[in-house]
């Protein structure tokens, strides 16, 4: 499906270079000379897009055991990256024209008609790969959706400006607009590098490991005495989950695997993503009664104090120590 909606988005930026280019050599409008050079971004991002997808989709192998999910990290930061410097030449060009004072602008209502049409076009295309970027957690779409989306916006405002131009006759307005657009564009370029680096450093997406601190509460079970060291990586689509888990120390390595188990299937059924779970198990002491909610327990020194309550801090601690109310 991601091939697919890539290919379609290759495509289509191709076509819509060719229709902005024809457009500015009819028009001579700055605004629309900026919106091709966005296109030119497009087929190149798009492309690169697409090759990293298709990259992604490799199965794991001995060089890379968690899979090649994470090139779609460095796809969405090269994506980004080039928008920046679509906004920075469009700044560049703009200025000299706007200190030149050199603008000669034609056939505004030609303009506006086609720039409408690739609005359109690229909105919908847009939409579409945002709406399954989401759906599929891939950064890649959701970085070409934003990319094409900021694209649209652009548009947006060249179809307003060429519409101001016509009624006014002010044709500085043409440069001034372009600047103001490419700051805009600049802003979109910085937000995809910065969602692409994180994951690359592997910082901790809270929102996912809230998600899953959230479905072993709702399903705690009283044998799961005390689960930490609770870590999430992110590979595209896929998720890398390991943790300790304590279990009663009377219990048979066949119990303390069949426990496990069971949490793998738990999470696995509960994510959205593909998950890889790894759990180390650990045997209770004697100080895991005060909170443990075990009542039929052969082994119990002392009577529970409380039940501990499991937040994304307790979950993620580095030692199996809880605080116990005494």
């Amino acid at each position: 499906m991601k091939v697919k909606l890539l290919r379609l988005s290759f495509i289509l930026a191709i076509g819509l270079f060719i229709v902005k280019v024809s457009t500015y050599f009819y028009t001579h409008s700055q605004m629309i000379l900026t919106d091709a050079l966005e296109s030119i971004i497009n087929i190149v991002a798009s492309g690169f897009a697409l090759f990293s997808v298709q990259w992604a989709s490799r199965p794991k192998d001995s060089n890379h055991p968690y899979g090649h999910g994470k090139i779609e990290f460095f796809a969405a930061g090269l994506e980004g990256s080039l928008i920046m410097i679509a906004g920075l030449s469009i700044i560049v060009s703009s200025a000299y024209q706007l200190y030149t004072g050199h603008s000669h602008i034609q056939g505004l209502e030609v303009g506006v008609g086609l720039t409408l049409f690739s609005t359109l076009t690229n909105a919908s295309i847009g939409y579409l790969l945002l709406k399954q970027g989401k759906k599929q957690h891939s950064l890649i779409l959701q970085a070409e959706a934003k990319h094409i989306l900021s694209d649209t916006y652009s548009s947006v405002t060249v179809i307003i400006g060429l519409l101001i131009i016509e009624i006014t006759h002010w044709t500085i307005l043409d440069s001034i607009l372009s600047i103001l657009l490419a700051l805009y564009i600049l802003w979109s370029g910085y937000r995809v590098v910065r969602q692409a680096i994180l994951p690359l450093l592997d910082t901790a997406d809270k929102k996912i490991i809230e998600e899953i601190v959230h479905t072993l509460k709702v399903n705690r079970e009283p044998h799961w005495i005390d689960i930490h060291n609770l870590r999430v990586i992110q590979y595209g689509e896929h998720i890398h989950i390991d943790c300790h888990v304590t279990f009663p120390r009377y219990w048979t390595v066949e119990q303390s695997e069949i426990g496990q188990t069971k949490i793998e299937k738990l999470l696995d059924k509960h994510s959205p993503f593909s998950t890889d779970i790894f759990i180390h198990v650990d045997p209770c002491v004697n100080e895991h009664c005060r909170f443990c909610n075990m009542v039929a327990c052969p082994m119990r020194t002392q009577s529970m104090v409380s039940l501990p309550e499991w937040d994304v801090h307790a979950l993620t601690k580095e030692s199996n120590q809880v605080n116990i109310v005494s």
